[in-house]
């Protein structure tokens, strides 16, 4: 296992090999139902929402890359870059999970918080939060649209 800190409050433990991702294929790309809606690439802005209480976060131009599930309803791995002086710099993968009661695609993470990353396709667009565990505190919004 590696640990991938960044001062922008993103710090994803990746497991190589581990059973999760072993199970993945890339015959997700003819997937139906909630994969295809997030399968691709993925570009726009990761914005703090109270700097003042999360002094190191730093708004963000991101690049999120969808690119493997198990099968229609995930699990999905993402992978996270930003951009900086017009290169992009990893910032690390998670599977996220998809729950059909709200539609929404998620992944708990133990940082220097406990947080949830969200996020909702709808259509090219797609919308994301990073919130606090167990407050609730939003942290960071994401809107992104479809690159690929």
């Amino acid at each position: 296992m590696s640990t991938s800190c960044r001062p922008v409050f993103l710090c994803v433990t990746i497991g190589v090999g581990g059973p999760a991702f072993g199970m993945f294929s890339l015959a997700a790309q003819s997937a139906v139902g909630p994969v295809r809606a997030i399968l691709g690439s993925w570009r726009g802005s990761s914005i703090c929402v109270d700097r003042a209480r999360d002094t190191a976060c730093r708004d963000e131009q991101v690049i999120y890359q969808v690119d493997s599930a198990v099968g229609p309803s995930g699990p999905v791995r993402m992978v996270a870059d930003k951009v900086v002086n017009g290169s992009r710099q990893p910032m690390g993968g998670f599977q996220l999970s998809y729950d059909p009661a709200t539609h929404v695609w998620s992944a708990d993470l133990r940082m220097r918080v406990h947080a949830r990353w969200s996020f909702e396709p709808n259509g090219d667009q797609m919308a994301g939060t990073l919130t606090e565990l167990p407050s609730g505190r939003l942290i960071r919004r994401v809107a992104v649209r479809r690159s690929s």
